[in-house]
């Protein structure tokens, strides 16, 4: 025998309100980041570059959605040459199915920002400390290059204590940032 149920319009809503209020009443897990200078993310990462993003290209694997990032590369402070650098974040857009992460970066296709990506020993790339790993390149109207990166919105910890600490965002011109970049990398960059 086979059952068939009709939904009438209102069971839909009904179905589709309740949805809405399951998702909005139940907390979503929250980040914890470790908080990291510049001068430790440069450290960390095998790559730091600046980059335009040229596609996004989200994955399912295991009930969990990710992001493959492919940037093209036009300035290099660490890491081996290459024109363009593929890394992944967790998270993304598959369809109708949509994942977040807290400190999760959001980048815009075309945009330029800075990258600290790290490689793990199989080869694969990821933005280190998530959205403390992004730099977002602004230029204003006379030409002058700056980095900026807004506060957090994940709870951020010392590395050394575990005590609960603030963020306190970047905001650098691309001279002050180079010039940084080269003290806590030793080069003559």
């Amino acid at each position: 025998m086979v059952l068939q149920m009709h939904r009438s319009p209102w069971m839909r809503i009904l179905a589709a309100s309740l949805a809405v209020l399951l998702t909005v009443a139940i907390p979503s897990s929250a980040t914890t980041l470790a908080r990291a200078t510049l001068e430790e993310l440069a450290q960390t990462s095998t790559h730091v570059v600046r980059g335009r993003v040229m596609t996004t290209h989200a994955r399912l694997s295991g009930g969990v959605v990710s992001t493959a990032v492919t940037i093209q590369v036009s300035d290099r402070w660490k890491g081996p040459a290459g024109s363009s650098l593929t890394f992944a974040l967790p998270g993304g857009r598959l369809g109708t199915l949509r994942q977040r992460a807290a400190g999760t970066p959001e980048l815009v296709q075309g945009a330029e920002y800075i990258f600290f990506v790290w490689t793990s020993p199989k080869g694969n790339n990821q933005l280190l400390g998530l959205s403390q790993g992004v730099l977002e390149i602004l230029t204003d109207s006379k030409g002058d290059t700056a980095v900026s990166r807004p506060l957090i919105a994940a709870e951020l910890v010392d590395r050394v204590s575990g005590a609960r600490v603030q963020d306190e965002g970047v905001s650098l011109t691309i001279e002050e940032f180079s010039a940084r970049m080269r003290r806590a990398l030793g080069g003559s960059r």
